[in-house]
């Protein structure tokens, strides 16, 4: 009877001992289990403040973009030159040295994003020329070169290296650009895919006329030779249909008129001659209406609804003066007094009704008939190579990536 006794009280604290087990495995899991849920929290927490800094980093970029346009940088054409953006006001950046440039922030006060810094050190916005090893020669970008990139001709390149923080995480963008300058393909002062039926008061210029021409030049029917530059004659109409006109419209260029022509541009872009994805991302979306009371800066008037070039609304432009794009996924009708300086490009007609002045080109890509009503106010169309280039270029001619890395 003894020995039974003990093998029941032996069999009892193995059951006891098994339990333990259990609970000390069951509390090994519970444990593994938090330490992987407070685990991944805080790699989601990671994650999504360094995704946070990179958003800061890549805003960065797009100050210096800024900075470019506006002709902070200087494009001396020194190797060595160095500019900085730091996150402080223009009157308190730090002493650099001879060939950097200190600049203050141009963001808004009050709603400055966490990149760049203060003070001098690795955090600072920085923007430079892409260089040979020796830094004695800068690189430029030139598409009508094979390669593009090459020492000699074209526009300088840039690498922009934007480091910003969020909580504990930092990131930054390294990214390798140069601005474009636009050099325009313009086939006539007035350009139409199309027939053409031109009657009254309309004059057109296919002498390239300079940027500067003052307002109302042209407007007698007569060339004024004190504002024509030396840059090659383009036609004055321009069409791929025929061209009729009365005896009220002047015409100047090489030739007067153009009919019956080849080759109109597949888009804007092949006007300046740029590729077709950096144009749309260029001019961004389109709006229905204007967003200010004129057509300043690049315009892009359109439905979103509507297929980029196929667009067939009227928009009104009542009058008044504007300089830059305009460009109008469909019909174009000027009802008033209208001043213009750059490129108008429509997808549709242009109508117009009114005085109108324009330095620089028009172009009317209807597929179809075109036609200017019997105008008793002069319709003045002075080409212009130099007024394109200069009034697009004023609100920011179009970056070319060359390369774009985040460390």
């Amino acid at each position: 009877m003894k020995r039974v006794v003990k093998a029941v009280q032996s069999e009892r604290g193995v059951g006891l001992l098994m339990a333990l087990l259990v609970l000390v495995a069951i509390g090994a899991i519970a444990t593994g289990i938090i330490s992987s849920v407070a685990t991944d929290r805080r790699l989601a927490s990671y994650n999504a403040s360094r995704a946070l800094a990179m958003d800061y980093a890549e805003a960065g970029v797009y100050e210096a973009y800024e900075h470019i346009r506006a002709g902070d940088v200087p494009n001396t054409g020194d190797p060595k030159m160095v500019a900085q953006i730091f996150r402080t006001y223009a009157g308190t950046v730090p002493v650099v040295g001879p060939d950097t440039m200190a600049l203050g922030t141009g963001q808004p006060d009050g709603q400055w994003l966490p990149y760049s810094s203060p003070t001098k050190g690795p955090d600072v916005l920085t923007i430079r020329y892409m260089t040979n090893a020796a830094r004695t020669g800068i690189y430029r970008y030139d598409v009508t070169q094979t390669p593009p990139i090459q020492g000699k001709t074209g526009d300088p390149i840039y690498i922009i290296t934007s480091p910003a923080r969020a909580g504990l995480s930092r990131a930054s963008v390294e990214a390798t650009v140069a601005m474009q300058s636009l050099n325009p393909n313009l086939l006539g002062a007035y350009v139409g895919d199309g027939k053409m039926d031109l009657k009254g008061k309309i004059y057109v210029y296919g002498e390239d006329y300079d940027k500067d021409t003052p307002y109302a030049t042209g407007n007698t029917g007569a060339r004024d030779p004190a504002y024509e530059t030396a840059n090659p004659v383009i036609a004055g109409v321009w069409a791929t249909g025929d061209i009729t006109t009365d005896g009220a419209v002047k015409a100047y260029g090489n030739p007067n008129l153009a009919k019956k022509q080849a080759g109109f541009y597949a888009g804007p872009w092949t006007l300046l001659n740029m590729p077709q994805d950096q144009f749309w991302s260029w001019v961004g979306p389109p709006n229905k209406v204007l967003k200010a009371s004129l057509p300043r800066g690049i315009v892009y008037l359109g439905d979103p609804k509507d297929k980029p070039q196929k667009g067939s609304d009227d928009y009104h432009i009542k009058g008044g003066y504007g300089d830059g794009l305009l460009y109008v996924n469909g019909n174009l009708k000027v009802d008033g007094d209208f001043t213009y300086r750059g490129l108008i490009y429509a997808e549709g007609n242009v109508d117009i009704k009114g005085d109108f002045w324009s330095l620089g080109a028009v172009v009317a890509a209807n597929n179809g008939h075109i036609k200017i009503s019997k105008s008793t106010y002069p319709i003045t169309v002075l080409g212009s190579k130099g007024a394109i280039q200069q009034y697009l270029g004023k609100y920011g001619n179009p970056f070319v990536m060359i390369s774009w890395k985040e460390n």
